[in-house]
């Protein structure tokens, strides 16, 4: 003898037939159960079974953790089940029917609770539906309710559900083909929100809606739906008063969330914010790509609706996945133009920075040198030039700003600037740099510095004064092949308001070379982690002391990139290098 009867859950109707094959219908989340619910975390993996015995169909609950209810009254062990009774196992509520009714959509119960279902295992179950559907559908035979065996529903009658359902699929598939259109279409961010907004609520009858964006850590409303219009923010009498609990399922747990009865649910039992505004009904979704969330669509109602349902929740979902790719694509192109544009500056930086770096070596009679600069960025920290001073003196100035890119080369800028300024002063070499460190400390309130290396040269005597300002020394290598270091000064400029910055004099002998550099040059690494070090330079400068200053120079970058291999350069390459020749016109 067999027994037969009807579930209807989550929006759908199955019949099953216990007989000699099929004795026991299985409920949980497990996938083997007959009736799985993989989506309520709140049903055992083995929840409970529906069994016939002695004429009569019971319910058992097989060792759940949180009980199974009949009417809302627990099971103790198992209870016979009559015609319309509901059977709540977690948040999921079954109704047990002995006959089928003529359209499930309109006898079902609405949930009354919290349906909450992770974006990830909703696309998943997209997945298993179309899959399962294709399976079952014969080439000649209708669409018809899943059931344990391959027995059909009663016929349904001429007014049939299907046809409304798929009246409402359509409406949904065009929908989405509207939304899709709009994001090809779409160049402002705020038309397509409200284009939205207005096209759900043409399927979903809310009372209010709106789009939310994660600005500054803080969900901000970008459009509002209310009465049959839509706005850039709503109201003061329409604010919403987002809960909190709701917030965090979508926007932390990655989860849609839909509820068409928050008083009597217990998962939002502390959400006063939404109760106290009299709404029944909830459908929230997150806009997330799989790996950052940008905001959300929450739609409410202060009825109970059934168009709240699971089908309008998966059709909200997929128009949060398409408004996400649009959010995705229009960041991308801001970022695109705030790149170009920064580029641009970059480009304008530079050459202003260039014009501030002579490419060459001034025509000075009894001097000849040569100078080489290479930025490892579009703009460097190293900074070079040759003042005139009031009294016919060389100032040559080598510095190295901390930092790279737009800070350092704006410090660049205003230390050439007070430089320049202070060139046209009469000042001693120390009250010159004991000026540039106060301005160079209050511009930066201390929080940058500068290294600086100054030489005040006499071209026709030769007699130099020069200020080491916590720079590289710099090499003086004589004609005869000896060497020594330029190393006495002050402290780095811009630390400290006040420095005493002492000054040294020097007398440069016929033929001597005298190299200023930074230390990206003697700083420059090859792949064995070694530097090249400022006994290679003077060994080097030594070597090839009889060339030409121009010679010299661009040997000595051939014999670094050399020796960096492949490394590529982390610091930029900066130097003068000044030879002084007694009776040498300029050309």
């Amino acid at each position: 003898m067999s027994t037969t009867f009807w579930l209807e859950y989550n929006q759908q109707q199955r019949n099953f037939t216990l007989d000699a094959q099929m004795t026991q219908v299985r409920i949980g989340r497990g996938a083997s159960n007959e009736v799985a619910i993989g989506e309520d975390r709140g049903i055992s993996k083995c929840h409970a079974r529906i069994f016939a015995s002695g004429g009569k169909v019971w319910v058992e609950d097989t060792g759940s953790r949180n009980g199974t209810f009949v009417n809302e009254k627990q099971v103790g062990f198992r209870h016979p089940l009559e015609d319309g009774d509901t059977i709540r196992l977690g948040n999921t509520r079954l109704v047990f029917r002995r006959h089928v009714t003529e359209d499930p959509q309109e006898t079902f119960p609405l949930p009354g609770m919290t349906c909450i279902i992770s974006i990830k295992d909703f696309k998943d179950q997209w997945k298993t539906r179309d899959a399962a559907a294709q399976a079952a559908a014969g080439p000649a035979a209708p669409p018809r309710p899943a059931t344990a065996r391959a027995e059909a529903a009663p016929a349904a009658p001429a007014a049939s559900p299907m046809v409304d359902t798929l009246a409402a699929e359509v409406k949904r598939f065009g929908v989405l083909q509207e939304i899709a259109s709009s994001l090809l279409d779409q160049r402002d961010l705020s038309r397509l929100f409200h284009d939205c907004l207005q096209l759900i609520v043409s399927v979903v009858p809310a009372r209010r809606g709106c789009l939310m964006m994660i600005e500054g850590g803080e969900l901000q409303v970008k459009s509002y739906w209310t009465g049959g219009r839509v706005a850039d923010t709503p109201a003061a009498a329409d604010i919403i008063q987002f809960s909190r609990t709701v917030q965090r399922l979508v926007i932390e747990k990655k989860s849609a969330v839909l509820t068409t009865n928050v008083e009597s649910d217990p998962q939002l039992e502390e959400a006063r914010s939404i109760i106290v505004q009299g709404i029944k009904s909830i459908m929230c979704v997150p806009l997330w790509n799989g790996e950052k969330t940008y905001g959300l669509i929450y739609l409410d109602s202060p009825s109970i609706e059934k168009d709240f349902n699971k089908d309008n929740l998966q059709l909200l979902t997929a128009i949060a996945n398409l408004v996400t790719m649009k959010i995705e694509n229009y960041l991308y192109i801001q970022e695109l133009l705030l790149k170009k544009a920064m580029e641009k500056e970059l480009e304008y930086a530079a050459d202003v920075q260039k014009f501030l770096i002579p490419d060459r070596f001034p025509q000075v009679s009894d001097l000849d040198g040569a100078v080489f600069y290479r930025s490892c960025l579009q703009l460097g920290g190293d900074y070079y030039h040759v003042f005139v001073l009031p009294d016919g003196r060389y100032l040559f100035i080598i510095a190295d700003v901390m930092g790279k890119g737009m800070g350092a080369a704006l410090l660049t800028a205003s230390l050439h600037a007070y430089l320049n300024s202070l060139c046209e002063q009469e000042l001693d070499l120390s009250e010159l740099l004991g000026d540039l460190n106060r301005r160079i400390h209050t511009q930066c309130d201390g929080q940058i510095f500068v290294t600086l290396f100054a030489l005040a040269l006499d071209a026709a005597s030769g007699r130099a004064w020069y200020c080491n300002a916590g720079h590289n020394e710099a090499i003086r290598v004589r004609e005869d092949g000896s060497s020594d270091l330029l190393a006495e000064g002050g402290p780095i400029l811009g630390i400290l308001p006040e420095g005493v910055f002492q000054v040294t004099e020097v007398e440069l002998g016929d033929g001597d070379l005298l190299l200023l550099y930074t230390d990206g040059l003697t700083e420059a690494g090859n792949e064995a982690d070694e530097f090249f070090g400022r006994d290679r330079v003077v060994k080097f400068l030594v070597q090839e002391r009889d060339n030409t200053p121009d010679e010299i120079c661009q040997r000595l970058i051939q014999t670094v990139e050399k020796f960096q291999g492949v490394k590529p350069q982390r610091d930029d390459l900066t130097g003068i290098l000044i030879r002084f020749l007694p009776g040498k016109k300029c050309s």
